[in-house]
């Protein structure tokens, strides 16, 4: 296999409206609120009393950055943890494994980060999915 048999424009297309579609979500359930104060305080130059650096803003913005994926993190462990259980059904979408419900958390906290920061992940998804086509067996690894 030399090509991805995809179309590249349609799928990176989804993948780029379900991170607009995520974020919009996340924020409208207050997922980013804390993201207001540390802007409005950046924007004033207020954040001096919090953090008393040239660049306390985008420490306080990183900080917030790393909670987010730490979140992402977690939702991958709500999955191991459901495999552990015997992956029952979910509670919340019927019809789907409390592992599929877990791993769908995961992609829509994904799906908002990339959302949020307005990156291409459908694009660069399928670019780094091509790489790998040419990399050698386990990518050069020996396990």
């Amino acid at each position: 296999m030399n090509e991805l048999r995809l179309d590249w424009t349609a799928t990176a297309a989804v993948f780029n409206d379900l991170c607009r579609e995520a974020h919009a979500m996340a924020k409208a359930k207050g997922f980013h609120d804390v993201y207001i104060p540390i802007n409005e305080m950046a924007k004033i130059g207020d954040t001096d009393r919090i953090l008393p650096t040239e660049n306390a803003a985008k420490l306080l913005r990183d900080a917030a950055d790393q909670a987010q994926m730490a979140r992402v993190v977690g939702e991958i462990g709500e999955a191991v943890e459901a495999m552990r259980h015997g992956n029952p059904p979910s509670e919340k979408i019927p019809g789907f494994s409390h592992v599929e419900e877990e791993i769908a958390d995961t992609f829509i906290r994904l799906f908002d980060f990339c959302g949020q920061r307005g990156y291409h992940i459908g694009s660069a998804i399928l670019h780094k999915m091509q790489h790998n086509l040419g990399r050698p067996r386990l990518h050069g690894k020996q396990s």
